[in-house]
């Protein structure tokens, strides 16, 4: 008996996840210094992508931090200086610099420094030469190359008589991941890529007023959140032009490379999210990065052309899907037709509206479910509803919340 099937959705879940642990500051090394310069020890995340993330036993090779003597009153004391954990212990590479005789420094801090990013556009620039200092941010256009900005306050800061002064760090970004599972009882689907458009291509990022202290939550999400006066706000957006006019969209491909979707298996698939080797979370290379912002959805019903808008935020699955005709199949055969694709047995985009509410220090995985049933995807080329209809949904909920790492500043 030949079933053909015609129809199909996508539902995608959403779940959020902080993306700090309740680490805390318990690896502080002591200056070996006789003359006393600031020097740091560090319990904080990495920066590379391709390294272990959010707990205080995975440094990031270099920081970058500035002080104001007495909140700014005159030139930075310290601006962008770099330090490098060197034997344990952070220290500035070149000129020492040393705590004042009198009055407070104001240390702002990140593990970023002006630079571009990638090769696709991408750059980052950190300004502490007028209020309010902070980061503006253009997230290069593939997963690959963006970066986690971590950043932390501690304000009026007197010379410490026990040597120490912590710096307290949160996360700036958002990360983005995506998942997918096939409950169509006869298809095959194969996913290229994902694309998120129309959002927010960059962005201006401003350090809190208020010092970072450590919050309280932990991996459970028991515990208190950090304050909204403690935490840095993003504006300034920028948006891109339709991308039939070469805007700006943010692209990622699954974990193993293009992936299959067999018929009958119903087992959700990890397409980008970070992979667990025992108590480290890894392969965060294709996770998304992006600036926290809140985005409506692309409305099909009054813009037909996904890409040709310039409004409205929507996914785009690059996949095609094989009907299998044959009930005991498990693989398409030759004469199988396609029910996605390019014409040519190749993949198509598939575009699906999507409602961004995106905060800082959290992750969102969108667990893409293909499984018959709904409606809402279209043709980003020429508009419409497409022949199978997918539907998106999102729930969200909070887990795995966590306290910040922490910088001791040591005198």
């Amino acid at each position: 008996m030949k079933k053909t099937l015609n129809l199909f959705s996508v539902m995608a879940t959403l779940t959020t996840l902080t993306l700090l642990t309740g680490c805390g500051s318990d690896d502080t090394i002591n200056d070996p210094t006789a003359d006393n310069p600031i020097t740091f020890s560090i319990t904080a995340n990495n920066e590379s992508r391709s390294a272990d993330f959010y707990c205080n036993n995975y440094k990031p090779n270099d920081i970058y931090v500035s002080a104001l003597y007495n909140s700014g009153t005159a030139s930075p004391y310290m601006k962008n200086e770099h330090y490098k954990l060197i034997n344990n212990v952070w220290s500035i590479d070149g000129f020492k610099r040393y705590w004042p005789a009198t009055g407070t420094l104001s240390f702002y801090a990140t593990n970023v420094q002006s630079k571009d990013i990638g090769t696709d556009g991408g750059k980052v620039d950190v300004d502490m030469s007028t209020a309010p200092y902070g980061i503006t941010y253009t997230p290069p256009t593939a997963a690959d190359n963006q970066i986690d900005i971590i950043y932390s306050v501690a304000k009026n800061q007197t010379k410490p008589a026990s040597g120490i002064t912590a710096l307290n760090f949160r996360h700036a970004v958002s990360l983005i991941s995506f998942k997918a599972a096939n409950k169509i009882p006869h298809a095959q689907i194969t996913i290229e890529s994902i694309s998120i458009n129309n959002v927010a291509t960059a962005g201006s990022f401003a350090f809190p007023d208020a010092d970072t202290q450590p919050n309280t939550e932990k991996h459970d999400g028991t515990g208190t959140a950090p304050t909204v006066a403690s935490t840095g706000k993003w504006s300034n957006f920028q948006y891109p032009a339709a991308r039939n006019n070469s805007g700006r969209y943010f692209t990622t491909t699954p974990l193993s490379g293009t992936i299959v979707m067999k018929v009958k298996d119903e087992t959700v698939k990890n397409l980008t999210d970070f992979t667990t080797s025992g108590t480290k979370e890894t392969n965060y290379n294709k996770t998304l990065m992006l600036i926290p912002q809140t985005r409506a959805a692309w409305t099909p019903a009054t813009a037909k052309s996904a890409f040709a808008q310039t409004a409205g935020a929507y996914l785009t699955i690059k996949c095609k899907i094989q009907n299998i005709a044959l009930e005991t199949a498990t693989e398409p055969s030759a004469t199988d037709i396609y029910i996605w694709d390019d014409g040519k047995g190749g993949t198509k985009e598939l575009a699906i509206p999507l409602d961004v509410n995106w905060e800082a220090g959290k992750k969102y995985i969108y667990t893409i479910t293909f499984n018959g049933k709904g409606s809402g995807g279209y043709d980003p080329d020429n508009g419409g509803e497409v022949l199978i209809p997918i539907n998106l949904t999102a729930t969200i909920h909070t887990a795995d919340d966590g306290g910040s790492p922490s910088i001791d500043v040591v005198k």
